[in-house]
Parts: structure tokens; C-alpha cells; sequence
């Protein structure tokens, strides 16, 4: 048997057609920007962030946090207030977020959640391996974990990156189900090695209860006036976040300390949906160092629509890119987890990057409207 943790992003509810993409919410947040009374929260609207690499606007979520560390250097926040004041830009941005979230994930619960896929969601958590075409390298290398695992009990648990309680409302819908299946089945149990779910927690807090947004470390804040403020260390970098709420209150459970003990006793981690941005490195550090143990394996799913309905030279042009960001994919994660050339060389093969689109698919029996 063996324990498998999944990471879950972003992309799990965007994947279901929740407008909760960086890009989606910024449209939103700056278009009252002419309108806005507070003269610090205007100027902020107006000069949000750009990607430092590119200079555009951003994309992914981690881009963001990265860019404001740097936005940090921005003039206003050069005075000794400068601090006080980025966390309140940081802090409005945050808030107004929520409630977007809030209002797409009502919509969701009344419009999109009655046509919920129920086997679909099971099959995907329960034999998420299919994804990999039996008996190529990706597969071979997932059932050497399985049989090679000495556990009496495996279990599936569940860290969310993400805000929303989405993936929780289907997950709740669907665990007697899966309960029932793991109970009975002992050909699954031995072809993937599972008996029983686990744990599902929100690492970075959830719409309502405490989210975090921020950097990985005091570094990613570029500015020395605004990383000098006590209250951005304990509120902008997340690793300190849930340690200064805990200060408040000393029963308070830390998720990402749960999570840290979840993952040291995983045998396999799937990332799902998550950008491996530099504002989660802590993470993937972690994750690294997990890999460096015996028997390990990491599991990326990113996202490429699927090569259906394309012709014989699209279907090429489409494995040669999928072979590409699978390959960027991979080495994004090992530069990030802090790995050596040494370390990629002894341990580079426990990580499998498959880019597609077969896991968590179909979750809606009616297609999401674009």
C-alpha cells in the first residue's frame, strides 16, 4: 500500500469554469479605478503590478505575489509608513478578492454543481494513474512505487492551495461512494495501492477563514523599507503568517504544519493545477527534499487540451509542444526545489510531468460555456 498526496490548485476550479484566474479578477478590481475615493487604493489600482520578466500583465497567481514583492520599490512605499501602507493595498486587493470568490462560487452551487459527474471525480482521484498509457515509462515507474511499498494501510490526502471550498463540496459528495469502492475492491487495492482517504485541508486559509497571499520568503520583497515593517514579515510572507495568528491564539492548528507531516509520510505527490511559482518555493523545497528519500515519486499534471478532433500534422505539432512543457515543467519544479545539477542527475528521474487534459475531466455533464 502506499500514501499519495495531492496538491490541488487553482486549475481544479477553473477547470469547472470559475472565473478565479488572476485574470479574471484583475479586470474586475481595476475597472472602478477612476471612481475610487481612497487616493491610496486608486494609485495602487492604476499601477498594479506587471510581470518584471515579460511586461505584461500577469497571469498566474504566484506571478502575482512575485511582482508585488517587487512592486514593493514603488515610490509611495519609500517613506518610513511605506510598509503600513502595502499592506493596506495588499490587504484591500485581498478582500475584494473573497468576494469574488464568493459570488463565483454561489453561482457555481446554484447553476453548475447540479450537474456534477459524480464517477467522474471518483475515477480521477481513485485511479488518477490512468492518465498514463499502460506499460510506457511513466507507468512502469508508478507501479514500482506501488509494489515496492511495504505499508500495511495507503491512504489519498488532500492539500489545497486554492480559497474556494469547491473541490470540499464535491469531495464530501463523493466520499461514501468512495469509501464503498476502497471497502470492496481488492483488485484496486493491489493494482494502486489505496485503501482509505485521508486528510483535506486548505494550506493557505479559505474564503472566510484566514487566506493568505504573499510571498515564500522575506528575500522576494524587494524593498528594504517595506520588508523592515514587522507587520509585513508576519503578514506577507506565508510561512509566518499562521505563526503570528497563532500568537492570538495558542490551540490554533497550523494547516501548513499539517501539511508538512502529511507529505514527509507520502510515497507519491501529484501536483494538480498549481502554477510552481517562486512564492510557493518553500513547497516545493519540500517536496524536493522528500524526493532525495528512496521510493519517492512526484507526479505533475499540468493542463494541454487533448489532441482530439485535430488532423495527423496538428496531432504531431501537439506531442512535440506536450514533450516541451513537460520538459520545462520539470526543470521549473528541480530549479525551484533548490536542486543541484548532482541532485537532478540522481533524482530527476522520480519526477513525472504529464501535460494533458484526462484528469478531472468531464466533471460537468453539460460543457462550461466560454
Amino acid at each position: 500500500m502506499v500514501n499519495i498526496t495531492f496538491i490541488i490548485g487553482n486549475g481544479f476550479d477553473l477547470n469547472l469554469g470559475l472565473k478565479t484566474s488572476y485574470t479574471d479578477f484583475y479586470k474586475i478590481y481595476v475597472e472602478d479605478a477612476d471612481e475610487e475615493k481612497n487616493e491610496l487604493i486608486q494609485y495602487f489600482k492604476k499601477s498594479i503590478p506587471v510581470s518584471s520578466e515579460t511586461k505584461t500583465k500577469i497571469e498566474n497567481w504566484s506571478d502575482f505575489e512575485k511582482a508585488m514583492g517587487e512592486y514593493s520599490t514603488d515610490s509611495i512605499f519609500t517613506l518610513p509608513d511605506g510598509g503600513d501602507k502595502f499592506l493596506s493595498c495588499a490587504g484591500h486587493f485581498l478582500k475584494e478578492f473573497e468576494s469574488h470568490l464568493k459570488e463565483q462560487v454561489k453561482e457555481f452551487k446554484s447553476k453548475k454543481l447540479i450537474d456534477l459527474n459524480k464517477s467522474n471525480f471518483i475515477k480521477s482521484i481513485l485511479k488518477f494513474s490512468d492518465v498514463f498509457i499502460y506499460n510506457t515509462d511513466k507507468h512502469k515507474k508508478f507501479a514500482k512505487i506501488i509494489n515496492e511499498c511495504t505499508r500495511l494501510e495507503g491512504k489519498i490526502n488532500f492539500l489545497q492551495l486554492n480559497y474556494t471550498d469547491v473541490f470540499d463540496i464535491i469531495y464530501e459528495r463523493c466520499r461514501q461512494e468512495c469509501n464503498l469502492y476502497l471497502k470492496g475492491n481488492n483488485d484496486y487495492k493491489q493494482k494502486y495501492g489505496i485503501n482509505q482517504l485521508g486528510v483535506n485541508i486548505h494550506v493557505h486559509g479559505e474564503v472566510g477563514n484566514l487566506p493568505v497571499l504573499g510571498v515564500s520568503s522575506i528575500d522576494q520583497i524587494i524593498s528594504e523599507t517595506v520588508r523592515n515593517n514587522p507587520e509585513v514579515i508576519k503578514g506577507f510572507i506565508k510561512e509566518n503568517y499562521y505563526e503570528a495568528r497563532k500568537d492570538k491564539n495558542k490551540d490554533m492548528d497550523i494547516p501548513a504544519d499539517i501539511a508538512k507531516i502529511l507529505l514527509w509520510d507520502s510515497d507519491i505527490v501529484c501536483i494538480y493545477g498549481a502554477s510552481i511559482g517562486e512564492t510557493d518555493k518553500h513547497w516545493w523545497v519540500e517536496v524536493g527534499n522528500l524526493l532525495k528519500e528512496e521510493n519517492k515519486l512526484l507526479i505533475i499534471l499540468g493542463y494541454k487540451k487533448g489532441s482530439a478532433n485535430r488532423n495527423s500534422n496538428e496531432v504531431t505539432v501537439w506531442h512535440n509542444e506536450k514533450e516541451q512543457k513537460e520538459k520545462d515543467l520539470s526543470e521549473q519544479f528541480m530549479n525551484l526545489a533548490g536542486w543541484t545539477d548532482k541532485d537532478k542527475a540522481e533524482h530527476g528521474h522520480k519526477i513525472i510531468v504529464e501535460a494533458g487534459d484526462g484528469l478531472f475531466g468531464g466533471l460537468l455533464l453539460e460543457p462550461v460555456p466560454v
